[in-house]
């Protein structure tokens, strides 16, 4: 269910109602079913994917903390990674490798016709294995122990604010927080209503409205002339940016009514970052947490080692695009940006000659800017393009004769909302850094906060575009 949606709209209300009226003993119980119900709203057969990766990492733990045997606790890791990944694999990976298989089969027998499994994407599938795996090495590692309170563990596997698109949460920063022994606390209260409201606002009248321009050019790549693909592609990282903040501002908000505190996953300065290394400490930070611990320590990728210069970067990021969609255009995504990550690395005495000796610190940072946004830039083509074929159409496009017009094909009104609202949100996330109390919209002056809450309001009801349009990470 789509927090942006009616159905979501009108039912939250009644969970919170329900959830300060029940005995604080069983509100547990009222969340691990509202969970289940807002899951599956969307498909209610795959719930038994949910559930198999919740008791069998539930009992995985529990024995790897009461066995002796390194044999046996690695047994039992070993399973929780086979099962975990092996459902991840074909639901989200098969087709995708079956289609590779059947290309070079081709070499030799070009009748050859791959098998495809028809179903959809179990919607977050990404999301909780990554949460639910991290609890289990994590009580392998000695440093988590297990939860025997099955009930409670479902619900760190699938609360519902943060099951489908994360934050990817870490059993010790959420687990002790699921007693749910909250008092009603209005200012707590008011603080989530405030941030779900921002992220409507980003979601509907922000990243829609962008994606209405960059899905008009992407859709339709042969009408569209150098400029406006670039400037298309320009947009795509405000697009991607505002969903899926705006997806973390709602589920940060939804779960702080409840009493509980999801982890941060966007720093809002990247949109302004000079290099990718800054980037990427800013954006999606639970998942390059997770890699970090999970995949880069364990495998030695340390980037003072010499020998690992090369494949750390390539490796991690590659890891990275692989997660994020089962398509050559993501993994090539992902080792543009291990690639970048080489290079800055490698550059590193040139920029801090030039901050030294020319540029001074804003000179090279307005230098890296400029940088870091066109090069993010074409490597965002893959990323928004649906082939690899099309990603390298759109950039030869780039370099060809300019277009009179940068508008696509939408009315006028769109594109005024879409450049207004987009220069709005840019400078209101910028100022959450120096203006502190702006960050939940919490204005010192009430009838300026007011004021702000009603116009956000009238613009998330009057502009929203009619039909539910999908979250873009609910995707991976």
């Amino acid at each position: 269910m789509l927090f942006q949606s009616l159905d979501f709209l009108l039912l939250f209300p009644i969970v919170i109602v329900v959830y300060f009226a029940l005995n604080t003993s069983y509100r547990w119980v009222w969340v691990l079913l509202t969970s289940y119900g807002f899951y599956m709203f969307w498909n209610p057969w795959y719930i038994v994917l949910l559930w198999t990766s919740t008791v069998l990492d539930y009992v995985a733990a529990i024995r790897i903390h009461s066995s002796k045997k390194q044999s046996v606790r690695k047994g039992w890791l070993i399973l929780s990674l086979i099962v975990n990944l092996g459902l991840l694999g074909i639901f989200k990976y098969f087709n995708f490798f079956s289609e590779q298989f059947a290309w070079l089969i081709r070499l030799r027998d070009p009748d050859f016709e791959p098998f495809f499994l028809d179903f959809l994407l179990p919607i977050g599938i990404s999301f909780y294995t990554f949460q639910t795996i991290g609890y289990t090495i994590d009580v392998f590692r000695k440093n988590q122990q297990p939860v025997r309170h099955l009930g409670k563990f479902a619900i760190y596997v699938s609360f519902f604010p943060q099951l489908v698109a994360g934050p990817i949460e870490r059993a010790r920063d959420l687990l002790p927080q699921l007693h749910f022994n909250y008092k009603f606390d209005a200012a707590r209260v008011t603080g989530g209503l405030r941030l779900f409201l921002w992220g409507l606002f980003k979601k509907l009248v922000v990243a829609d409205y962008i994606g209405l321009y960059v899905g008009s050019v992407y859709a339709t790549p042969d009408n569209h002339g150098g400029w406006t693909v670039l400037f298309a592609s320009y947009l795509f990282f405000f697009q991607i940016y505002y969903d899926f903040s705006a997806y973390q501002d709602m589920a940060v908000g939804t779960a702080r009514i409840l009493g509980v505190r999801l982890s941060k996953n966007f720093d809002p300065l990247i949109l302004l970052s000079s290099s990718f290394r800054n980037f990427w400490r800013g954006w999606h930070i639970t998942l390059t947490h997770w890699i970090r611990d999970y995949v880069y320590i364990p495998l030695n990728l340390n980037e003072k080692n010499l020998a690992h210069l090369s494949i750390g970067p390539l490796y991690i990021f590659f890891f990275v695009g692989l997660w994020h969609g089962a398509n050559w255009t993501y993994i090539i995504w992902g080792v543009l940006h291990g690639i970048y990550m080489i290079i800055e690395r490698a550059l590193q005495p040139v920029s801090t000659f030039l901050d030294n000796a020319l540029l001074g610190k804003r000179g090279i940072k307005f230098l890296g800017f400029l940088l870091f946004f066109n090069a993010f830039t074409l490597a965002n083509i893959f990323f928004c393009s649906t082939s690899a074929e099309q990603a390298i159409m759109m950039i030869g496009k780039i370099f060809t004769a300019p277009t009179v017009s940068l508008n696509p094909g939408i009315s006028s009104f769109k594109l005024q909302v879409m450049l207004t609202a987009l220069a709005f949100a840019v400078v209101f996330e910028y100022s959450r850094k120096h203006l502190p109390t702006l960050e939940l919209l919490n204005l010192k002056h009430t009838w300026l906060r007011w004021s702000l809450y009603l116009l956000m309001g009238l613009a998330v009801w009057f502009l929203r575009i009619p039909s539910d349009v999908q979250f873009i990470y609910f995707e991976f």
